[in-house]
């Protein structure tokens, strides 16, 4: 990410650029969208350089992101499985905390060897406001 733009109109552009349709991206966005909403409580003008401790955690966000690249997510659910499934079912998972929540949805099934296998279905982190 460029250094230029640290500021709060720079930061919700980069918000809304982000495309994840699935919310594999989510605990990482999440982070961003609270420092947006500390940017709004602080009243930091729109093209107003960021507080040192706000910028400390834009560029830190912004090293991050480079590992983004590496994340990969098979499309197909069952994986390479040449089995026969026994039993599929549909696992999902929520936490919460004061500044946002999440949930995750996962495919676990069981082939008739009783090998356990999981796949990502979809995930969705949202903050308060």
């Amino acid at each position: 990410m460029s250094r230029r733009g640290e500021s709060k109109g720079f930061i919700l552009s980069v918000v809304g650029r982000i495309f994840d349709p699935i919310g594999i991206l989510g605990p990482f966005v999440i982070k961003l969208k609270c420092l947006l909403q500390e940017l709004w409580t602080l009243g930091v003008e729109w093209d107003s350089e960021l507080p040192p401790k706000l910028r400390h955690k834009w560029q830190q966000w912004s090293s991050e992101a480079e590992g983004l690249t590496e994340i990969k997510i098979p499309r197909f659910y069952l994986g390479n499985i040449d089995q026969e499934i026994s039993k599929c079912e549909i696992h999902c998972f929520s936490d919460a905390s004061k500044s946002a929540y999440g949930t995750i949805l996962y495919l676990r099934f069981v082939t008739c060897n009783n090998e356990i296998e999981t796949s990502f279905i979809c995930s969705k982190v949202v903050w308060h406001l």
